[in-house]
């Protein structure tokens, strides 16, 4: 919900001003579900689709210079890498 509440709050004086940007970061659960997690998956395909609508809803070709952005990241290798799948093979 924290999405929706920050483009109830910012986009007033966005289109006021007659531009603003909002980033959201989600994880690629945001597009592709993670097996095992609905929650989180729910609620990160909820994060991609807020800043979808809000393109669609504040398209430039209607005037608007208010734009969303939804970036879902994915897993990369790190340090505790090999931590986790260890972790995760005991399970």
């Amino acid at each position: 919900m924290a999405h929706v509440w920050a483009a109830r709050a910012l986009l007033p004086e966005m289109v006021e001003r007659g531009e603003g940007y909002l980033l959201s970061t989600a994880s690629a659960a945001g597009i592709l579900t993670q097996v095992g997690a609905l929650v989180y998956s729910v609620t990160k395909h909820a994060a991609v689709a807020v800043a979808e609508w809000l393109n669609i809803n504040y398209d430039p070709m209607r005037g608007s210079r208010c734009r969303a952005w939804s970036r879902s990241v994915y897993a990369r290798r790190c340090s505790s890498w090999r931590w986790r799948i260890r972790w995760a093979r005991r399970r």
